[in-house]
């Protein structure tokens, strides 16, 4: 997700770089066309990649499986959609920061500083079940962890079983809040 995020913030901080977002205001674009165009970005790099993720997984399913029945093939289907609002989630955050702070560079480095010192730091520090719903950890867990050997080697594995409709919930409300903020940051700037 990071190399979509990196992605992302490029179609965006280049919109402030080149000035095309001031041109596009001047030929009669409004502030909110801009934002959802950035969003419409989103979700098709989101869908592309849960696109990406389907194929690699039937591959994956067909060349190790030697007996495949379609009720295994799509008893999983509805991690997909998970997928895709965890990927959609995780890039109109990176679209709200590169909206507030339009430098490349600084915001990725937020982003990972968020996303791997900030937020981990919040859950230790409070309790675990209050990290569990910060933005992206609540992203995280609408696709669970697979429970093989390897990651329980390393103490990562399943924390639930199945699609929570609470993260789901906040994957949609963090996805809207992440978008208002974004808005809400260029109809208050001047381009």
């Amino acid at each position: 997700m990071i190399f979509l995020a990196v992605v992302m913030v490029i179609l965006v901080t280049n919109e402030y770089a080149y000035n095309t977002m001031r041109q596009n205001l001047i030929n009669g674009m409004s502030r909110m066309e801009l934002v959802l165009s950035k969003f419409v970005d989103a979700v098709m790099l989101s869908f592309f990649a849960t696109v990406f993720v389907f194929i690699f997984g039937l591959v994956a399913g067909f060349t190790s499986t030697s007996n495949i029945t379609f009720a295994d093939i799509f008893s999983k289907m509805p991690y997909l959609g998970a997928y895709f609002l965890m990927v959609l989630g995780f890039l109109t955050f990176a679209m709200m920061l590169a909206f507030l702070i339009k430098k490349p560079a600084l915001v990725l480095g937020t982003l990972l500083l968020y996303n791997y010192i900030v937020e981990p730091l919040t859950a230790w520090k409070f309790n675990e079940t209050f990290g569990n719903y910060l933005p992206l950890k609540s992203l995280n867990f609408l696709v669970e962890i697979p429970d093989i050997a390897l990651f329980s080697f390393f103490g990562a594995g399943p924390k639930y079983h199945g699609i929570q409709f609470t993260f789901v919930f906040l994957g949609i409300v963090y996805t809207a809040i992440f978008f208002g903020i974004a808005y809400y940051s260029i109809k208050r700037k001047d381009l």
